[in-house]
């Protein structure tokens, strides 16, 4: 009885006692989020626990993603946690895009199926369509994104809803407020502009924001120049025709007064001499300032400063205006900082190519002193590779006299193998198979097969080339060939068939950093067929054995599409003497090539190229000669037409047979080429070209001009497809000769000039 009592006791005083909560019943809201996931976290935190140690609860929960919402209440000596989980994600679908593509759509969405929904990704989302639609000339499209609910367990299908606007064109530009400017001049250096008559296939007439807000710091910089340092530009504001397709533009213009450069000074760490400072500077006291001008300066005393291991070197511009003379008095004060090594030198982005590759390149190196031409330098070498779409270096202080360097590159694809078939204005009907690797394993090696084929030519062609053999300083290329190519007759000039077979191989070695020599060793067997004048003055067949010395500095830029740069080649070859083979002569080549990028993105170039061949004999073998016209010579007339010819015999045994003319070549020629390059449609790499040619072949009895110069003219496009360069080309000659076109249209596939 008494041991019941006991028992009977204990169980009053334990059901008076409160019960412990168990951790699940103190989580609240939670659906679709595990309660072991969050565990862990409200564990550590109890009724005791101060206010910062629950705040920091709130936040790491919060930081997982899953919640929009996290309370803490206190209840029962305890605290209970009460989730709002975020809204899950089962679909995403999209309404009203049409001018954009599948993937594009694809690409732009950010909101992921599957996952809880993240406003970030919304935001993203929004703005990642309004960058595209901006692209494509709707920069007006209005992008929703709306979730609808599908089950109330907080199940959503996200919606992202576009409101396209018909693509704007500019219809007119104003600027109020000039003056001194002309708002033609303005408008010229505008990207926004009315079309023309070009603008079906460029961008220009169409209304894009982010052109018209860069257009604004345009007309700013065109006052900047002439010396109106206070110049104010507010705009774009834009207005919209009836019906929506249609807008003006216009930004007002408050000029300010035009100050002309009085006294220019330097002070704080003058390192250099303050007349080569103003040198590099570049502005003459009296005349307008220009602050865009001053700006490059001050950019070239830093690159100054750098060249010396001043990485950190600062050049602040300080104004004092004399009002009443509209004077602008400059002082800059300059911080050069400590002397600056590199430390280590990192590579970045590189996912096929080797590292070696882009380091030996290089023209800074780990323990020397920053110096900022090498590393402008390097860069430039290093994106000539022709490997990579950007080249970017970045800089990392690691103390008050060392930084590190990392080399931040974004590759290109450099292998491509294509297969097509056209037409060419040589040969005719064409069909084209290549397999090029542009940089074979990653270790900077090009292999490229090619075979074509055609009503005139079939040809087959192997060629390597290893800039850096065995990671020496010499330079390996093997080419091997076979051709033949049909020349037909045209306007009573004689036809033929030339077959040719060869291989060569070539040994370089690096004397500088843009310089090699290089020796090449070549056998090549000619032979011509279907000849109705066989003469043993021409076409002549053989095997030709010859070594060639030449010395190439290269400073372009880019293999494929320099805009900056030289390429100077000098060569002597030599065949026959102790090669052995049939023919004997030595030929004497110089070229000669300028690029230059001017305003904006305009390119000139001027490429000159002379040769001379000289033969122990009476004349120089028949392929050895010098023919010019075509694409890659004097543009304007037909391929092999420009130069002495001779009218020969059908059959000298008949004298009623009549006569063909022959093209002979020359054994000496020169030619001269000029261009001015500009973007015609930026994004898909297609460029305009207008040229002016000049050229000639002379015979051995004749010397250097003994006839005039042949001259031609024309315009064309050109393309960096995915198969290579493309041109297209309309060539018209000067003073026409009777059986000459009066217009030559041409196209090739390969490298440029």
């Amino acid at each position: 009885m008494r041991r019941t009592l006991i028992v009977l006791a204990m169980l009053l005083v334990a059901n008076a006692l409160p019960t412990p909560a168990r951790a699940d019943d103190n989580l609240h809201g939670l659906n679709r989020v595990d309660p072991a996931l969050v565990r862990g976290i409200v564990a550590e935190v109890d009724a005791d626990s101060g206010r910062d140690r629950v705040a920091q609860a709130i936040r790491e929960l919060t930081s997982m993603g899953y919640f929009s919402q996290v309370e803490v209440r206190r209840a029962d000596g305890s605290l209970h946690w009460y989730f709002q989980e975020r809204p899950f994600v089962v679909e995403v679908a999209h309404e009203g895009i049409t001018e954009l593509s599948t993937e594009t759509i694809e690409k732009t969405i950010r909101i992921r199926t599957r996952e809880f929904l993240d406003p970030n990704a919304i935001r993203e989302t929004r703005e990642a369509f309004a960058t595209e639609y901006a692209d494509e000339g709707f920069a007006d499209t209005e992008v929703i994104v709306r979730t609808e609910p599908v089950s109330d367990e907080g199940d959503v299908r996200v919606v992202i809803e576009a409101r396209e606007v018909s693509q704007v064109r500019v219809m007119e530009v104003r600027i109020r407020g000039t003056r001194d400017l002309t708002e033609a001049d303005l408008q010229a250096r505008m990207e926004s502009r009315p079309p023309n008559g070009l603008s079906w296939m460029t961008s220009q007439g169409q209304y894009e924001r982010g052109k018209a807000e860069r257009d604004r710091f345009r007309i700013e910089g065109a006052y900047l120049e002439q010396g109106y340092l206070k110049v104010q530009v507010e705009g774009p504001d834009v207005t919209y025709l009836p019906g929506g397709r249609a807008a003006i533009i216009e930004y007002d213009v408050k000029e300010g007064p035009q100050y002309t450069l009085g006294e220019m000074t330097f002070g704080g760490d003058v390192f250099f001499r303050p007349s080569t400072l103003s040198d590099i500077i570049g502005l003459e006291t009296g005349k307008p300032l220009n602050r865009i001008k001053l700006d490059e300066g001050i950019r070239a005393i830093v690159d100054a400063y750098s060249d010396f291991g001043f990485a950190f070197a600062r050049v602040v511009p300080d104004f004092a205006f004399d009002e009443s003379e509209r004077i602008a008095h400059v002082r800059l004060d300059i911080s050069r900082g400590p002397m600056v090594y590199v430390r280590a030198i990192s590579i970045v982005g590189n996912t096929k190519t080797r590292d070696k590759v882009i380091r030996r390149e290089l023209q800074i190196h780990e323990g020397e002193l920053f110096n900022g031409s090498a590393i402008k330098l390097s860069r430039e070498r290093i994106f000539a590779l022709g490997f990579f779409e950007t080249v970017t270096f970045e800089t990392n202080a690691v103390g008050e006299d060392q930084l590190d360097l990392a080399v931040r590159v974004t590759e290109r694809p450099t292998g491509t193998a294509s297969a097509g078939l056209g037409f060419s204005s040589i040969d005719k009907f064409v069909g084209n198979l290549r397999l090029n690797f542009g940089n074979l394993a990653g270790y900077g090696v090009r292999l490229d097969l090619q075979l074509e084929f055609g009503g005139r030519r079939r040809s087959f062609s192997i060629s390597y080339s290893d800039p850096y053999f065995l990671d020496s300083p010499f330079s390996l290329g093997i080419d091997a060939f076979r051709t033949r190519q049909e020349f037909a007759s045209r306007a009573n000039v004689q036809a033929f068939t030339q077959s040719n077979l060869g291989a060569s191989i070539s040994v370089g070695y690096k004397l500088a950093l843009f310089t090699r020599a290089i020796v090449t060793l070549r056998d090549e067997i000619i032979d011509f067929s279907n000849v109705s004048v066989r003469s043993p003055r021409f076409f002549t067949d053989g095997e030709t054995r010859s070594l060639s010395f030449a010395l190439r500095r290269d400073s372009r830029d880019h293999p494929y599409d320099p805009k900056n740069g030289t390429l100077s080649v000098g060569s002597v070859e030599y065949a026959g003497y102790f090669l052995g083979g049939d023919h004997t002569f030595t030929k004497y080549r110089m070229v000669m090539h300028q690029l230059v990028t001017v305003w904006e993105h305009l390119t000139l170039s001027f490429r000159g190229e002379g040769g001379l061949a000289t033969t122990r004999g009476d004349r120089v073998p028949f392929a050895e000669r010098y023919f010019l016209g075509g694409i890659f010579s004097v543009r304007g007339y037909d391929f092999r037409s420009v130069g002495p010819s001779l009218l020969v015999s059908r059959d000298p045994s008949d004298p009623y047979a009549g006569v063909t003319r022959v093209f002979v070549g020359g054994n000496k020629q020169l030619f001269f080429n000029s261009e001015l390059i500009f973007p015609l449609i930026p994004p898909a790499g297609i460029k305009g070209v207008v040229f002016f040619d000049v050229g000639n072949t002379w015979l051995e009895e004749e010397a250097f001009f003994a006839r005039a110069m042949r001259m031609g003219y024309g315009l064309g496009f050109r393309w960096f497809s995915p198969i290579g360069p493309l041109r297209f080309e309309w060539g018209f000659p000067i003073k026409k000769q009777p059986e000459e076109r009066s217009r030559v249209f041409e196209f090739s596939i390969g490298s440029f000039f």
